[in-house]
Protein backbone atom coordinates (compact mmCIF):
# COMPACT_ATOMS: atom_id res chain seq x y z
CA UNK A 1 0.00 0.00 0.00
CA UNK A 2 1.65 3.45 -0.95
CA UNK A 3 1.92 6.09 1.74
CA UNK A 4 0.72 9.85 0.78
CA UNK A 5 2.23 12.99 2.30
CA UNK A 6 0.35 15.83 2.40
CA UNK A 7 0.79 19.50 3.76
CA UNK A 8 -1.21 23.06 3.63
CA UNK A 9 -1.05 25.10 0.98
CA UNK A 10 -0.58 28.70 3.53
CA UNK A 11 2.24 26.99 4.88
CA UNK A 12 4.11 25.81 2.02
CA UNK A 13 3.86 29.55 0.49
CA UNK A 14 5.15 30.70 3.63
CA UNK A 15 7.76 27.84 4.53
CA UNK A 16 8.12 26.36 1.26
CA UNK A 17 6.91 22.69 0.52
CA UNK A 18 9.85 20.96 2.47
CA UNK A 19 9.14 22.60 5.93
CA UNK A 20 5.17 22.23 4.87
CA UNK A 21 5.46 18.77 5.17
CA UNK A 22 7.02 18.63 8.65
CA UNK A 23 4.52 21.10 9.65
CA UNK A 24 1.56 18.94 8.91
CA UNK A 25 3.09 15.49 10.18
CA UNK A 26 3.67 17.82 13.48
CA UNK A 27 0.18 18.31 13.40
CA UNK A 28 -1.40 16.16 12.70
CA UNK A 29 0.32 14.02 15.96
CA UNK A 30 -0.32 17.27 18.45
CA UNK A 31 -4.30 16.78 17.03
CA UNK A 32 -4.22 13.29 18.37
CA UNK A 33 -2.12 13.86 21.80
CA UNK A 34 -4.86 16.38 22.15
CA UNK A 35 -7.57 14.50 21.85
CA UNK A 36 -6.19 11.64 23.74
CA UNK A 37 -5.22 13.95 26.85
CA UNK A 38 -1.51 12.66 25.99
CA UNK A 39 2.21 14.66 26.77
CA UNK A 40 -0.29 17.99 28.00
CA UNK A 41 2.77 19.59 29.70
CA UNK A 42 2.93 23.09 30.90
CA UNK A 43 -0.45 24.13 29.16
CA UNK A 44 0.58 22.74 26.17
CA UNK A 45 0.64 19.67 24.27
CA UNK A 46 3.89 18.26 22.88
CA UNK A 47 5.23 15.18 20.91
CA UNK A 48 8.93 14.40 20.58
CA UNK A 49 11.00 13.56 17.84
CA UNK A 50 14.09 13.89 15.77
CA UNK A 51 15.68 14.22 12.95
CA UNK A 52 16.47 10.66 12.65
CA UNK A 53 13.27 9.20 12.86
CA UNK A 54 11.46 12.09 10.57
CA UNK A 55 14.28 11.11 7.97
CA UNK A 56 12.67 7.36 8.03
CA UNK A 57 9.51 8.63 7.83
CA UNK A 58 10.43 11.16 4.87
CA UNK A 59 12.59 8.76 2.98
CA UNK A 60 13.08 11.87 0.18
CA UNK A 61 14.08 14.23 2.31
CA UNK A 62 17.86 14.04 4.04
CA UNK A 63 18.86 14.00 7.70
CA UNK A 64 20.95 17.13 7.76
CA UNK A 65 18.23 19.05 5.73
CA UNK A 66 15.61 17.91 8.24
CA UNK A 67 17.60 19.31 11.23
CA UNK A 68 18.22 22.73 9.26
CA UNK A 69 14.77 23.13 8.92
CA UNK A 70 13.50 22.48 12.80
CA UNK A 71 16.37 25.10 13.57
CA UNK A 72 14.99 27.24 11.26
CA UNK A 73 11.44 27.07 12.22
CA UNK A 74 11.86 27.19 15.91
CA UNK A 75 14.32 30.64 15.09
CA UNK A 76 10.89 31.93 13.80
CA UNK A 77 9.31 31.06 16.68
CA UNK A 78 6.72 28.70 14.50
CA UNK A 79 7.96 25.88 16.22
CA UNK A 80 8.76 25.55 20.31
CA UNK A 81 10.90 23.02 21.64
CA UNK A 82 11.46 22.00 24.92
CA UNK A 83 13.30 18.89 26.86
CA UNK A 84 10.85 16.78 28.66
CA UNK A 85 12.83 13.46 29.22
CA UNK A 86 12.98 11.29 32.28
CA UNK A 87 16.47 10.21 31.36
CA UNK A 88 19.27 13.33 31.88
CA UNK A 89 21.23 11.19 28.86
CA UNK A 90 17.95 11.41 26.36
CA UNK A 91 18.49 14.61 24.35
CA UNK A 92 15.31 13.87 22.01
CA UNK A 93 13.49 17.23 21.50
CA UNK A 94 10.07 17.99 22.85
CA UNK A 95 8.11 19.99 19.70
CA UNK A 96 5.21 21.98 20.18
CA UNK A 97 2.80 24.69 17.67
CA UNK A 98 2.26 27.27 20.42
CA UNK A 99 -0.06 29.30 18.46
CA UNK A 100 -2.46 25.91 18.05
CA UNK A 101 -1.57 24.03 20.32
CA UNK A 102 -1.98 26.32 23.67
CA UNK A 103 -4.39 24.46 25.94
CA UNK A 104 -6.63 26.92 28.13
CA UNK A 105 -7.69 25.80 31.85
CA UNK A 106 -11.18 24.98 30.55
CA UNK A 107 -9.58 22.86 28.43
CA UNK A 108 -7.52 20.91 30.47
CA UNK A 109 -10.47 21.33 33.25
CA UNK A 110 -12.59 19.14 30.76
CA UNK A 111 -9.72 16.51 29.78
CA UNK A 112 -9.25 16.19 33.62
CA UNK A 113 -13.01 15.59 33.56
CA UNK A 114 -13.08 13.21 30.59
CA UNK A 115 -9.97 10.99 32.05
CA UNK A 116 -12.27 10.20 35.09
CA UNK A 117 -15.25 9.24 33.74
CA UNK A 118 -13.57 6.97 31.15
CA UNK A 119 -11.96 5.62 34.36
CA UNK A 120 -14.65 5.16 36.10
CA UNK A 121 -16.31 3.32 33.00
CA UNK A 122 -13.33 1.12 32.53
CA UNK A 123 -13.64 0.51 36.26
CA UNK A 124 -17.38 -0.57 36.17
CA UNK A 125 -16.67 -3.03 33.12
CA UNK A 126 -14.07 -4.83 34.94
CA UNK A 127 -16.31 -5.34 38.15
CA UNK A 128 -19.23 -6.05 35.93
CA UNK A 129 -16.45 -8.87 34.26
CA UNK A 130 -15.30 -9.85 37.21
CA UNK A 131 -18.78 -10.81 39.01
CA UNK A 132 -19.61 -12.53 35.95
CA UNK A 133 -16.85 -14.95 36.23
CA UNK A 134 -17.85 -15.46 39.43
CA UNK A 135 -21.43 -16.48 39.24
CA UNK A 136 -20.13 -18.64 36.62
CA UNK A 137 -17.79 -20.54 38.67
CA UNK A 138 -20.78 -21.18 41.11
CA UNK A 139 -23.28 -22.29 38.78
CA UNK A 140 -20.57 -25.08 37.86
CA UNK A 141 -19.80 -26.01 40.92
CA UNK A 142 -21.88 -29.03 42.51
CA UNK A 143 -22.13 -27.85 45.74
CA UNK A 144 -22.58 -24.17 46.79
CA UNK A 145 -19.63 -22.46 49.11
CA UNK A 146 -21.11 -22.58 52.80
CA UNK A 147 -20.73 -20.05 55.33
CA UNK A 148 -21.01 -21.35 59.03
CA UNK A 149 -20.59 -18.58 61.53
CA UNK A 150 -18.90 -19.39 64.86
CA UNK A 151 -19.57 -17.10 67.65
CA UNK A 152 -15.89 -17.10 69.89
CA UNK A 153 -15.29 -14.15 72.46
CA UNK A 154 -18.42 -12.46 70.70
CA UNK A 155 -16.94 -12.09 67.11
CA UNK A 156 -18.51 -13.65 64.69
CA UNK A 157 -15.74 -15.80 62.62
CA UNK A 158 -16.24 -17.30 59.23
CA UNK A 159 -15.34 -20.84 59.08
CA UNK A 160 -13.72 -20.76 55.59
CA UNK A 161 -11.33 -17.80 56.49
CA UNK A 162 -10.80 -19.57 59.90
CA UNK A 163 -9.15 -22.62 58.13
CA UNK A 164 -7.25 -20.37 55.56
CA UNK A 165 -5.39 -18.93 58.76
CA UNK A 166 -2.03 -18.81 58.02
CA UNK A 167 -0.01 -19.70 61.20
CA UNK A 168 3.28 -17.95 61.08
CA UNK A 169 4.75 -19.49 63.93
CA UNK A 170 3.94 -22.85 62.72
CA UNK A 171 5.31 -21.75 59.30
CA UNK A 172 8.53 -23.76 58.43
CA UNK A 173 11.47 -22.05 58.52
CA UNK A 174 13.41 -21.72 54.68
CA UNK A 175 16.82 -21.34 56.38
CA UNK A 176 16.10 -24.16 59.24
CA UNK A 177 14.85 -26.23 55.94
CA UNK A 178 17.81 -25.87 54.19
CA UNK A 179 20.16 -26.44 57.72
CA UNK A 180 18.15 -29.57 58.25
CA UNK A 181 18.47 -30.68 54.48
CA UNK A 182 22.01 -30.73 55.06
CA UNK A 183 22.44 -31.91 58.15
CA UNK A 184 20.38 -35.04 57.64
CA UNK A 185 22.65 -36.00 54.70
CA UNK A 186 25.36 -36.83 56.97
CA UNK A 187 26.06 -39.67 59.35
CA UNK A 188 27.89 -41.46 62.19
CA UNK A 189 30.68 -44.17 61.31
CA UNK A 190 28.04 -46.97 60.38
CA UNK A 191 28.95 -50.01 61.91
CA UNK A 192 28.49 -52.41 58.98
CA UNK A 193 31.22 -50.10 56.77
CA UNK A 194 34.57 -51.90 56.07
CA UNK A 195 36.75 -52.34 53.74
CA UNK A 196 36.11 -53.77 50.96
CA UNK A 197 39.01 -55.63 48.16
CA UNK A 198 38.05 -52.86 45.72
CA UNK A 199 39.02 -49.91 48.30
CA UNK A 200 41.81 -51.73 49.63
CA UNK A 201 43.24 -52.33 46.18
CA UNK A 202 42.49 -48.34 45.60
CA UNK A 203 44.82 -47.77 48.75
CA UNK A 204 47.70 -49.83 47.76
CA UNK A 205 47.02 -48.27 44.64
CA UNK A 206 48.00 -44.87 45.56
CA UNK A 207 50.87 -46.14 47.86
CA UNK A 208 49.03 -47.22 51.40
CA UNK A 209 51.03 -49.80 52.79
CA UNK A 210 48.30 -50.93 55.21
CA UNK A 211 44.71 -49.91 54.16
CA UNK A 212 43.41 -51.43 57.02
CA UNK A 213 45.71 -49.49 59.56
CA UNK A 214 44.19 -46.03 57.89
CA UNK A 215 40.48 -47.20 58.39
CA UNK A 216 41.11 -47.59 61.89
CA UNK A 217 42.56 -43.92 61.85
CA UNK A 218 39.26 -43.10 60.12
CA UNK A 219 37.23 -45.07 62.85
CA UNK A 220 38.76 -43.84 65.35
CA UNK A 221 39.09 -40.24 64.79
CA UNK A 222 35.44 -39.99 64.01
CA UNK A 223 34.78 -41.64 67.38
CA UNK A 224 36.78 -39.20 69.08
CA UNK A 225 36.15 -36.10 67.62
CA UNK A 226 32.40 -37.15 66.70
CA UNK A 227 32.56 -36.09 63.09
CA UNK A 228 29.96 -37.11 60.69
CA UNK A 229 29.91 -37.86 57.22
CA UNK A 230 28.09 -38.40 54.35
CA UNK A 231 29.26 -41.04 52.72
CA UNK A 232 32.60 -43.24 54.04
CA UNK A 233 33.78 -45.03 51.15
CA UNK A 234 34.44 -41.72 49.69
CA UNK A 235 35.52 -40.33 52.86
CA UNK A 236 38.39 -43.48 53.01
CA UNK A 237 39.42 -42.54 49.20
CA UNK A 238 40.11 -38.90 50.10
CA UNK A 239 42.31 -39.49 53.04
CA UNK A 240 43.99 -42.11 51.04
CA UNK A 241 44.75 -39.36 48.47
CA UNK A 242 45.38 -37.04 51.82
CA UNK A 243 48.23 -39.55 53.08
CA UNK A 244 49.76 -39.90 49.57
CA UNK A 245 50.29 -36.27 49.27
CA UNK A 246 51.67 -36.26 52.73
CA UNK A 247 54.17 -38.93 51.73
CA UNK A 248 55.34 -37.41 48.63
CA UNK A 249 55.83 -34.31 50.08
CA UNK A 250 58.01 -35.53 52.88
CA UNK A 251 60.52 -37.88 50.49
CA UNK A 252 60.70 -33.97 48.69
CA UNK A 253 61.75 -32.65 52.08
CA UNK A 254 64.14 -35.60 52.56
CA UNK A 255 66.02 -35.65 49.22
CA UNK A 256 66.46 -32.23 49.37
CA UNK A 257 69.32 -31.63 51.59
CA UNK A 258 69.36 -28.49 54.14
CA UNK A 259 72.24 -25.86 53.35
CA UNK A 260 73.12 -26.45 57.17
CA UNK A 261 74.29 -29.44 59.20
CA UNK A 262 72.35 -28.06 62.01
CA UNK A 263 69.15 -29.92 61.06
CA UNK A 264 69.65 -32.78 62.51
CA UNK A 265 65.77 -33.71 61.19
CA UNK A 266 66.67 -34.10 57.96
CA UNK A 267 69.49 -36.59 58.60
CA UNK A 268 67.15 -38.59 61.46
CA UNK A 269 64.53 -38.61 58.67
CA UNK A 270 66.87 -39.76 55.77
CA UNK A 271 68.52 -42.61 58.32
CA UNK A 272 65.36 -44.19 59.12
CA UNK A 273 64.32 -43.82 55.54
CA UNK A 274 67.34 -45.78 54.82
CA UNK A 275 66.72 -48.32 57.72
CA UNK A 276 63.53 -49.16 56.34
CA UNK A 277 64.94 -49.65 53.01
CA UNK A 278 67.48 -52.23 54.08
CA UNK A 279 64.52 -54.17 56.20
CA UNK A 280 62.33 -54.34 53.58
CA UNK A 281 65.35 -55.79 51.25
CA UNK A 282 66.00 -58.47 53.80
CA UNK A 283 69.09 -57.24 54.67
CA UNK A 284 70.65 -57.87 51.06
CA UNK A 285 72.01 -54.43 50.66
CA UNK A 286 74.33 -54.22 53.55
CA UNK A 287 77.55 -54.14 51.86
Amino acid sequence: MSKCHVCVVEDANKFGVQKAHIIQHFRYCLSDNKANGVNIIDGKVWIYSSAESLSKLFTYFKRSSITRWLKELEDVGFFESANYNKKGYDRTKWYTIPSEFTITQNEQWNNTINQNEQGFSNNQLLASNTITQNEQCSLENEQPIQYISKYTNNNIINEREENNVFNIENAPSKKNKCTSTRKSKLKPFPEDFHLTDKLRAYAIKNGIEDPDLLYEQLKNYCASTGKQYKCYPSTYQSWVLREKNKNSSRRTNYDKKPNSTDNKDWYYNKACDELQRIYESGGADIP
